[in-house]
């Protein structure tokens, strides 16, 4: 078995010790396959293996520290990735974000309020403002109001 030095991180295990080692010195571009951390580690750290609990952790610890790493589906490797490709997965969380909002607020529609308390009352209210203000903000039409250069009338 081949001993690797790694710095000591008390709350993690030593497999997600050893992937951080690895991962911490990442650049834009990188690429590390799922051969090399499961030999660096002594566990399967492929989808479904026993060992992608830990290189999740050592990702999750990355992103903490500036550094973005991610599995690129069906390639069996992690990408370490700039700053195009960080406005990608912004883009496409949004896009999450706006379809599940807009989904939460058709079935905030549908809330009866016969029976129910103030307190239930008030709380359909408060999640109908939430979902509809990320419903809104999440929203294509929102990032054009928001960037294109608006007309303002000068004074007659």
């Amino acid at each position: 078995m081949d001993t690797t030095a790694f710095q000591a991180i008390p709350q993690f295990s030593v497999e997600s010790q050893i992937l951080i080692s690895i991962l911490k010195d990442g650049n834009p571009g990188d690429i590390k396959t799922d051969e090399e951390l499961t030999k660096a580690c002594q566990r399967d750290t492929s989808t479904g293996g026993k060992g992608q609990g830990a290189l999740v952790t050592a990702i999750r610890y990355c992103e903490r520290q500036g550094i973005i790493w991610q599995r690129q589906r069906k390639a069996g490797h992690i990408l370490c990735l700039n700053g195009a490709e960080i406005l990608n997965v912004a883009d496409s969380a949004k896009r999450h974000i706006k379809k599940t909002s807009t989904r939460t607020l058709r079935k905030l529609a549908a809330f009866k309020s016969d029976g129910m308390t103030d307190a239930d009352r008030a709380r359909h209210i408060q999640s109908v403002a939430t979902f509809g203000t990320l419903a809104q903000f999440a929203g294509q039409k929102q990032l054009t109001n928001i960037t294109e250069p608006k007309q303002i009338p000068g004074p007659s």
